[in-house]
């Protein structure tokens, strides 16, 4: 029952029951909706994916068929002085450029590559990436394409081919980019899309009718308050209105009297003359171009740092910092003595102000510090104080901002789905990479992609959601079999990257 063990793999899938909280938050539950809609409608474009591919598959099966296995290959009378074998399949006989894994791949025609001297293009051994690379069946021609559309290390493949082949060949890599990776990917980003759109609308309107529903049943209750009142209300004391409006207050009245005692100062008239004055000079919006200007100038001074800097350079870029992060706080501290306390940390701008003051102040303290010159990053904020004077900006941080919610419901699906993968992974072929290293490493110890443990296991799939997905496939196809490697990692390319990523 070896085999069998492997059904613990399905266990994982006991992570998807997280996705049935998505009855309570709307977003979530859009998210999953249109992920449902949108593997029900991709069928049809599945299809013509499917068809298109296996049309340039056939194309290429019937020009480049054993082309990937030509090789340069040393001539037999210079294996003939007894030092290298005269087998031409030898593989120490076959040219290889230097850090290549490969031989070198050659082709016959006049416009294919060429051999250096001592080597003829002979057909022979194995196909690149361990023999994965080709176009000698329906299989891994269909595999190849759809490399292409994918576009995962495509430009190798285009290479090979064309030393192979021919340059005239470049357009049918031309073409296969254009339709499949610009058409069809885009078709299935459309229709994820519209899927979202319609699960979208669905969910507005199911909410609508929820509202009504509440509107209705808080009238009805409403009405029978009233009446109940109106029966009991010679009986019960009368409640002002100020002690109304006292009770649905957010605070306590102790944090209001003490924030109008000491976050608003209005001590003697000599001090408000001081404070009308700066009032007057910082809401002035000359000063908003001064300092729109001077954040500008402190972004250039950040962007000239390098490495190495000599030590007048350093010392020019020391002194600028010290003059911007004195000018920033001043700014502070005289929007605070014009403001009020109590009134300059109510607007989001002026706290995201102070906090970078106190953070610039907190670096130059620290600056002596080993290990905390992470501190120095934080600088880099005081470009988003352009937002105050660039509406553009302004309005893209505040999309980005409304968007979070749903990129956290999404990245929580996402997470989800990686997890699962991740485990299957590790629990599928994390046995095969520890006992066959051997054949992807030379000095068989595990590379740097592997499986054998969730967290190896959580970049490869990770990595796969960025789009970098054959190259790990070689290795996990060389080391634990074809199938069921290709059937996982298709999966991952094809859920992950291809549907719940393009949400």
């Amino acid at each position: 029952l070896g085999n069998v063990s492997a059904l613990r793999t399905f266990r994982v899938l006991r992570a998807l029951k997280t996705i049935s909280l998505s009855n309570r938050p709307s977003g979530l539950k859009t998210i999953v909706g249109a992920l449902i809609q949108s593997v029900k409608k991709l069928a049809d474009v599945m299809i013509l994916t499917v068809f298109c591919l296996s049309v340039f598959a056939l194309i290429g099966l019937q020009l480049f068929m054993g082309n990937l296995r030509q090789k340069c290959v040393r001539r037999t009378d210079h294996c003939l002085n007894g030092s290298l074998p005269s087998n031409t399949s030898f593989f120490y006989n076959f040219y290889k450029v230097e850090g290549a894994k490969d031989a070198l791949i050659c082709g016959n025609s006049s416009d294919a590559g060429k051999c250096p001297d001592g080597f003829d293009c002979l057909k022979t051994g194995r196909n690149p990436n361990y023999g994965y690379t080709s176009f000698d069946t329906f299989g891994w021609a269909f595999l190849s394409l759809f490399r292409l559309m994918t576009q995962d290390y495509w430009e190798n493949l285009y290479h090979q081919t064309l030393r192979s082949a021919g340059k005239t060949y470049m357009v049918f890599f031309v073409v296969v980019i254009f339709l499949g990776s610009f058409y069809l990917i885009n078709l299935i980003l459309a229709v994820v899309a519209m899927a979202y759109e319609e699960q979208n609308q669905a969910t507005i309107a199911e909410a609508c009718q929820k509202e009504r529903e509440f509107q209705q049943a808080m009238e009805r209750l409403k009405k029978e308050q009233q009446v109940a009142v109106m029966l009991v209300l010679s009986g019960l004391p009368c409640v002002c209105s100020a002690e109304l409006e006292e009770a649905h207050k957010k605070c306590h009245p102790c944090w209001y009297v003490f924030a109008h005692r000491y976050l608003v100062w209005e001590c003697c008239p000599s001090w408000l003359r001081v404070k009308q004055l700066v009032k007057i000079m910082v809401m002035d919006p000359f000063l908003d171009l001064a300092i729109t200007v001077c954040i500008v100038l402190n972004t250039l001074f950040m962007a000239m740092e390098h490495y190495p800097m000599t030590e007048e350079f350093n010392g020019m870029l020391t002194i600028g910092n010290l003059v911007f992060s004195g000018i920033f706080t001043a700014e502070m501290v005289l929007k605070i003595i014009a403001l009020d306390p109590y009134y300059y940390f109510q607007t989001g701008w002026n706290i995201f102000d102070s906090i970078i003051v106190c953070l610039s102040l907190m670096e130059l303290g620290l600056s002596d510090v080993e290990g905390l010159s992470v501190l120095r990053s934080f600088r880099l904020l005081r470009v988003f104080k352009l937002a105050r004077s660039w509406p553009t900006l302004n309005t893209l941080i505040k999309i980005i901002g409304n968007s979070m919610g749903a990129l956290g419901n999404l990245t929580l699906v996402l997470a989800i789905i990686v997890f699962i993968f991740a485990v299957v992974g590790m629990q599928l072929f994390g046995k095969n990479y520890q006992e066959c290293t051997c054949k992807i490493s030379k000095d068989c110890s595990l590379p740097r992609w592997h499986m054998k443990d969730f967290f190896h296991s959580f970049l490869i799939v990770f990595r796969v959601l960025c789009g970098e997905w054959i190259e790990t496939m070689w290795d996990c196809m060389e080391v634990a079999g074809q199938p069921l490697c290709i059937l996982v990692f298709m999966l991952v390319m094809v859920i992950g990257n291809l549907v719940v990523s393009r949400v």
